[in-house]
């Protein structure tokens, strides 16, 4: 009996300290995330082991306790965009939003996309036979320079737009001439001028 009664105490003693006491180390591991090139664990905090990618965080816990415990990692990596205005679409709000990016950085790549439009409308206007009513219609409304802000940057002045329309306007009067031309020409060979 008294076999018995040791054996059935100590195991009620070991089940009950197993499932309902003191956890002697509870164990985190934390693997780092692997994009941007991996990044680093820089918590320090209770880490008993810490590879380039992998820490193992030891705690005591009592029972009944409950712990938060925040990991953090860090990375440094580049980004490259070919050209201001893919930056300024995809990244520059979020950037400036996070601090990432200073307010006079993002007015620099703005300023940046007004010159290579500005460069791009003059080159078109430099080849005049390339120009048509809609691109006036389009530079005078303005250049959107970020897709959905509705942001409008005028990059061709009023003077320019004036003298571009009188410019089609001649070569539209210069076109019926020469089809006028070209209508009284053919008559004039079958003697029926109308």
């Amino acid at each position: 009996f008294f076999f018995f009664f040791f054996f059935f105490f100590f195991f009620f003693f070991f089940f009950f300290f197993f499932f309902f006491g003191p956890v002697p180390r509870f164990y985190i591991d934390h693997y780092a995330d692997a994009s941007c090139g991996g990044f680093t664990i820089t918590t320090t905090d209770n880490c008993i082991k810490h590879t380039a990618c992998f820490s193992r965080f030891a705690f005591d816990l009592p029972p009944q306790q409950q712990i938060e415990f925040c990991v953090e990692e860090e990375v440094t990596y580049e980004t490259r965009m070919p050209g201001a205005r893919p930056f300024l679409t995809k990244a520059a709000d979020q950037w400036l939003a996070q601090g990432l990016l200073s307010k006079a950085d993002c007015d620099r790549a703005f300023m940046e996309v007004v010159a290579q439009e500005t460069k791009s409308v003059l080159q078109r206007i430099a080849s005049t036979n390339r120009v048509t009513e809609d691109d006036v219609r389009q530079w005078r409304e303005g250049v959107t320079i970020r897709p959905g802000s509705g942001e409008t940057v005028v990059v061709v002045p009023d003077s320019v737009l004036a003298l571009l329309s009188r410019h089609l306007e001649a070569q539209a009067t210069e076109a019926n001439t020469r089809n006028e031309v070209s209508r009284l020409e053919s008559h004039i060979g079958t003697g029926d001028l109308q």
